[in-house]
Formats: structure tokens, sequence, C-alpha cells
């Protein structure tokens, strides 16, 4: 989709990160209708601290907050028995930090495997101005759609959108 200098300028100096300006703003939301779906889904982990994998019940406010629907079971579904049990903690069960955060990626796989994934993918609309290029980054389209988008990730190119960056195949 072509852009108006402008617009495209302003969007060209935050790529790597993004945008609330409303001239940006009023751009991607006319960029919608040439959205693909990316299959990456945005997984930011919060910090792993010891006290995470301390016990049970920090663990389990650990995940809760990563707002991505799964809960103990889901994480720790080779040991549901042991999540109940006062003698077995989180840290009995996992050798560091983050491995925590493995398990989260394979229970977010398992989810997406039975179709039960209630994290949104990412959408993506390219845009384009002379022989340059950007991606516009949709993580929540609901809010897109229903017109509360106020806030646009800018990338270069596919290339930014690895595992590292948060950016996962679920």
């Amino acid at each position: 989709m072509e852009c108006l200098t402008s617009v495209f300028d302003k969007l060209w100096e935050v790529r790597g990160s993004g945008t609330s300006d409303p001239e940006c703003i009023a751009f991607a939301y006319k960029s919608l209708d040439d959205i693909e779906w990316t299959g990456l889904h945005q997984v930011l982990f919060d910090e792993v601290k010891t006290k995470h994998i301390k016990d049970w019940s920090n663990t389990e406010d650990w995940i809760y907050d990563l707002r991505m629907g799964l809960s103990l079971e889901d994480v720790f579904q080779n040991h549901v028995d042991d999540i109940y049990s006062e003698e077995i903690q989180p840290c009995h069960l996992i050798k560091n930090k983050n491995d925590l955060q493995v398990l989260v990626l394979k229970a977010l796989r398992s989810k997406s495997e039975r179709g039960e994934l209630e994290l949104p993918s990412i959408a993506c609309t390219e845009i384009t101005n002379g022989d340059k290029t950007l991606l516009l980054l949709f993580d929540d389209c609901d809010a897109w759609g229903l017109g509360h988008g106020n806030y646009i990730e800018v990338v270069e190119d596919f290339s930014e959108l690895t595992e590292e960056n948060g950016y996962y195949s679920l």
C-alpha cells in the first residue's frame, strides 16, 4: 500500500518501535483493508525472579499476570498432582528461571494445537514510499476493528519479528 511521504517519514523514524501520532494512526486505520496474518503471536514475558519459582502461589501469579489465558495446570501438565503438594514446589521441577518461560511456550503451543489459544495473532500491512518499505503491525485487531487502536508498531521487515523480540510461531 502506498503511503504519503509526510506520514511515511514519521513511520520511518519510529521503525523498530511504534507511534501514537494521530496522522500515523489515521493511516493505519486506512491500511486495515490490506492486512495479512503473519502466523506469529507476540509473547512478552515479565522478568522471572527467584521468588516466582519459589512456591506455587507466586508461580501462579506470574503466569496469570502474563494475560495469556494459562493456568498452573496448563503450564505444569506433567505435574498436576504436584501443584497441590506442600512438599514439591516449582523450584523442585524446573532448573532455572528460563525453564518457566519454556514451559509457558510449550503450554501455548499445546493450546494452539487444540484450537484453544486465546492469544491473538499478529497482522501486518506492508506500506511503501518510493523504494522504501515498512510493515505496520497490528497486535490487537479487535481493538483496531472497534476503533480503539491508538498505537501502531512499525518494523522494516519480517526479520525483526524474532523470538528474541517476543514474536513466536505457535
